[in-house]
């Protein structure tokens, strides 16, 4: 799949421009934040499986998207003229 063939403008928003990358960053935005709260927060408690619950999350994200840019391009090939 090409990034003509879907709008890429999330990704493009944050300087990414491959969905992988959004992932990664997602696990590891995910990861800083429950740091800094064990870090800097002692009324809250980091757990592994608030991680593991927003990693989970951002990675259905990106699959969502790609699955409308998939949903997007198949329209935009459908009602192109044929040659």
């Amino acid at each position: 799949m090409s990034s003509s063939s879907c709008r890429w403008d999330f990704f493009l928003a944050v300087g990414l421009r491959r969905p992988i990358t959004a992932g990664i960053l997602g696990i590891l935005a995910s990861s800083l934040i429950e740091l800094g709260q064990h870090l800097f927060l002692p009324n809250r408690f980091a757990t592994f499986s608030d991680v593991v619950a927003n990693s989970l999350g951002c990675m259905l994200g990106v699959a969502v998207w790609l699955i409308v840019c998939r949903i997007q391009s198949n329209r935009k090939a459908r009602k192109a003229p044929i040659s």
